[in-house]
């Protein structure tokens, strides 16, 4: 009984320090990293190919229309109403980008995806394809209301590039509190009149992490499975005597 009992601890002390470590939130800088915590995504291109209009024009969607198109987002623009604009932007996307007027501000809501647990999804990424350091009030920022109704302000990368000079920056957030809404505008969400564009919006699950045991768990299991041995030992010893 002794040694199952040891037994039994060294491998629950190896199950509890195999637990995957809280990943809190994390911001990225490019996208093959952010990529690499997700276990499986969907990237809306905002290209032909998944419903949208000619990458050569701009067509107008009103917020129900944008979000029904993949689905995997909601769309609720905050400065002009219902003007959601998707295809040869200011940034030269030669396959369609999107902004909201192209200076407007937005709301992106991410409580009814594919990837959606608990209120919200693990991770949100884009390309910033426009967000200029000038205009009326500078560069928009990214205002993230998680899961749990907390909230937070993240700078987003400043990017002047246009037409033939386009190289996009990128933003990506993954969080464990989940990620319900992020607004592009004003700190805290206030809507504003500003230049963004963004393309290849993407959304996720989390990455299993490789449960790697402590090195107190390892000596916690080693131990026991040592105290175990010696157990059993003791107990053919004292079977051998009592047979003689």
């Amino acid at each position: 009984m002794r040694h199952n009992l040891l037994i039994k601890m060294a491998t629950l002390g190896l199950a509890l320090s195999a637990q995957p470590a809280s990943a809190a939130t994390v911001v990225y800088t490019n996208s093959a990293s952010f990529l690499s915590q997700l276990s499986a995504s969907f990237t809306d291109t905002y290209s032909p190919a998944q419903g949208y209009g000619s990458p050569t024009t701009v067509t107008t969607y009103n917020d129900e229309a944008m979000t029904a198109i993949v689905g995997q987002a909601s769309y609720h623009t905050t400065t002009f109403a219902g003007i959601n604009y998707v295809g040869d932007t200011l940034a030269g996307e030669l396959d369609g980008a999107y902004c909201s007027g192209c200076n407007g501000s937005f709301e992106l809501g991410f409580s009814n995806t594919s990837f959606t647990q608990n209120g919200g999804v693990f991770g949100v990424g884009f390309d910033v394809d426009f967000n200029p350091n000038i205009y009326v009030h500078g560069p928009a920022v990214a205002f993230v209301t998680f899961a749990d109704n907390s909230t937070a302000n993240f700078a987003l990368p400043v990017q002047n590039s246009v037409r033939d000079a386009f190289v996009p920056a990128y933003f990506g957030i993954t969080s464990d509190l989940g990620v319900k809404t992020i607004h592009i505008g004003g700190f805290n969400g206030v809507a504003n009149v500003d230049f963004f564009v963004m393309d290849n919006l993407t959304i996720g699950s989390a990455r299993a992490i490789s449960a790697v045991p402590e090195r107190g768990a390892w000596n916690m299991m080693i131990m026991g499975f040592g105290m175990a041995g010696a157990g059993i030992r003791r107990r053919r010893r004292e079977l051998a005597v009592a047979l003689v």
